[in-house]
């Protein structure tokens, strides 16, 4: 696996802690996490903070987030502020299906519910442990009452994970299953389950899927207390709303 590293600060003084602490880095991990993890991400969170991410080798070459550790530090106090570890999901055997295959289910899965996909060339795929969701269900939560919604949260949280290949087209993603077949969810690039309710729209182009998402995102988010809002955006100061969002 490769470590990626994200430098988004102009502040020189910020960028020299980050590029001088490679070392407390390595101490970091090597203090807290087991050898067969290993560094991918070191990325900036809140407030200044950074999170080290990592993750457990596998032959299969499957991007795991659900068996992972996580350290949130301060670069600047050398500092451990967060430790989490997450062991739900451990991968154990080689896909059933392959790359292409995936590619031609999704593909025929939008073709046979009509929903309008486009691509340039060929479309990404990749092989991750991705949540089940409801992305082509087209739920709506409005009208729903607190009491609905939680349930509704809670539902969500506890749907399985898969080993999936993400086959992903100009607007969104398709979760296909990667010991069945079957699809299990989808994922577009600007509005997350996660919690962000913003939505990227594409003119005829699965406009309904991106607003139904936010709207449902937007709705969990007001029940919890927090002040949630709706919006579009086509571009975050020339960046792609899918380049911004994937921290590109």
């Amino acid at each position: 696996m490769i470590l990626r590293i994200v430098y988004p600060y102009t502040d020189e003084n910020e960028k020299y802690f980050i590029d001088t602490d490679k070392k407390y880095i390595d101490l970091i991990v090597s203090k807290y996490v087991p050898n067969d993890y290993n560094i991918i991400e070191v990325k900036p969170i809140l407030d200044g903070f950074h999170q080290i991410i990592c993750l457990k080798d596998n032959q299969y070459d499957i991007t795991n987030y659900y068996d992972s550790y996580k350290i949130t530090v301060d670069f600047k106090t050398h500092t451990v502020l967060g430790f989490n570890q997450c062991h739900e999901y451990i991968v154990n055997g080689l896909p059933k299906i392959d790359r292409n295959e995936a590619m031609e289910i999704a593909i025929n899965y939008c073709e046979n519910n009509n929903i309008k996909f486009n691509y340039s060339g060929i479309p990404l795929i990749e092989l991750e442990v991705r949540k089940e969701n409801d992305y082509f269900e087209n739920n709506s939560l409005e009208g729903l009452n607190d009491i609905d919604l939680e349930i509704y949260a809670n539902r969500q949280l506890e749907r399985p994970l898969h080993c999936s290949y993400v086959v992903t087209f100009d607007d969104f993603s398709v979760l296909v299953d990667a010991y069945t077949g079957e699809i299990i969810g989808g994922d577009e690039f600007a509005a997350s389950k996660d919690g962000a309710s913003y939505y990227g729209t594409h003119k005829g182009k699965n406009t309904k899927y991106f607003t139904s998402s936010a709207s449902n995102i937007n709705s969990i988010l007001n029940s919890l207390g927090y002040n949630s809002y709706t919006d579009s955006a086509d571009n975050d100061n020339g960046v792609s709303l899918r380049r911004f969002v994937r921290g590109d």
